[in-house]
């Protein structure tokens, strides 16, 4: 019998039966149970065992009636032969026969609408890379799922090097896939509360200093790094945003840019790259800020340019591959970036560590007034919590003024 769980959608339940193809890959197959959502779980669980009885996995396309005389029948015959399972009470009866590499696949493809297709990209990788092969080997019936088990799973991860960060992801995953074994019956207690955390590792931040920022610019000046670079270090934008920047965002009567449209390039599940765009940047906030005279004379330059190629429509995109008129990839940038600063001599740091090096910049001038909470809007943080990485640098200006007094007390200038 094929794994496979309900799924409420539009107010009403569906079957979703997991199998694997030809190829060895899981698919889905969705099913209308016709059952409203509200009142008719156990009709609705009712017609998941029917489903999960009568679907052959070797003809997925075949269409199955649930409300037919001979499925009704099949349903019958199997409770009446089926014999007693012994279960506590708060278990799924069905629970006997559902493994983990059962579970992994349902859960991730429960969560594949749920969630940003990065973010469903980000799950995908450690399950197939990771969590699938561990499960295959050690075979493993979700009830008999335990703290040894688990233990063993993240000592391996260990083993192989793995950063407290991304232990801490798998972590999450798993949490995730228990959760829905235990919304289904299939679990009856976690056993990941027995089992302590990863550490939590400072993040090391490459900065780049006001005056290397100012060389760096420099350096990019005519090239096709110059827009990104100077709307980074000026903004602290992500990559997403600011290859998702559209003209009709950009208003130059007003002096103003809104950021509402991100990019986003991630693998499917063939393995391929795809670009997608979405309009909401990571914290699903509209943000809003001034052209500051060299950002907009840039874009200017950029629009102009485009006109002139037969490239430019007032709602497409402004950063364009100057020679085709497609859209610039944000690994392009990612790439490029890096080339340049080997190139031209500059320490290594990523593209994203521009959007620190915009924080510590204005944190760091002992003339400035730019607070936690300055940067945090500036920045887009949801919630000061993110913000108070900077803390530190806020700190040493503080002590600077301190270590300043206390020199000039001891050490009067005569």
């Amino acid at each position: 019998m094929v794994a496979g769980h309900l799924q409420e959608k539009s107010g009403y339940w569906y079957c979703v039966i997991t199998y694997k193809s030809n190829n060895g890959r899981p698919k889905s197959k969705w099913m209308a149970t016709g059952l409203k959502a509200k009142g008719n779980k156990k009709r609705a669980e009712e017609k998941l065992l029917l489903a999960r009885i009568l679907f052959d996995p070797t003809k997925p396309d075949q269409e199955m009636n649930l409300k037919s005389e001979p499925a009704q029948n099949v349903l019958k015959n199997m409770v009446l032969e089926t014999p007693a399972i012994e279960t506590d009470n708060d278990c799924n009866a069905d629970k006997a026969g559902y493994w983990m590499d059962q579970l992994i696949a349902d859960w991730l493809e429960s969560v594949r609408n749920k969630v940003a297709k990065s973010t469903f990209a980000g799950y995908r990788h450690p399950v197939k890379n990771y969590l699938k092969p561990y499960f295959e080997d050690h075979p493993c019936l979700v009830k008999d799922l335990s703290e040894e088990y688990l233990y063993d799973y993240f000592e391996l991860l260990y083993e192989k090097g793995l950063s407290y960060k991304t232990i801490s992801n798998h972590r999450g995953i798993i949490s995730g896939m228990i959760r829905h074994a235990r919304q289904l019956k299939y679990l009856k207690y976690n056993p990941l509360e027995l089992i302590d955390p990863p550490p939590k590792s400072q993040p090391v931040e490459n900065y780049f200093s006001a005056a290397e920022l100012s060389d760096l610019l420099a350096t990019v000046r005519d090239t096709e790094l110059e827009y990104p670079v100077l709307i980074s270090i000026l903004y602290g934008l992500r990559r997403s945003e600011v290859c998702g920047l559209k003209w009709d965002a950009v208003d130059f009567k007003n002096h103003i840019f809104t950021i509402r449209h991100t990019i986003e390039e991630v693998n499917n599940d063939y393995g391929h790259m795809e670009i997608s765009g979405k309009d909401e940047n990571k914290n699903k906030r509209i943000k809003s800020y001034p052209l500051l005279p060299q950002m907009e004379e840039l874009l200017i330059r950029m629009k102009e340019r485009q006109k002139d190629q037969g490239f430019y429509r007032s709602n497409g995109y402004v950063y364009l591959d100057e020679e085709k008129g497609v859209l610039v990839r944000p690994g392009y940038i990612t790439s490029h970036f890096r080339s340049h600063l080997e190139k031209h001599g500059f320490k290594h740091i990523r593209f994203h560590d521009l959007r620190h090096s915009c924080a510590s910049a204005l944190l760091a001038d002992r003339e400035s007034t730019v607070g936690l909470k300055d940067i945090q809007s500036w920045l887009g943080h949801s919630d000061l919590k993110s913000t108070m990485r900077y803390a530190h640098i806020v700190e040493v200006k503080t002590k600077m003024h301190t270590a300043e007094s206390i020199n000039s007390l001891i050490f009067p200038q005569k």
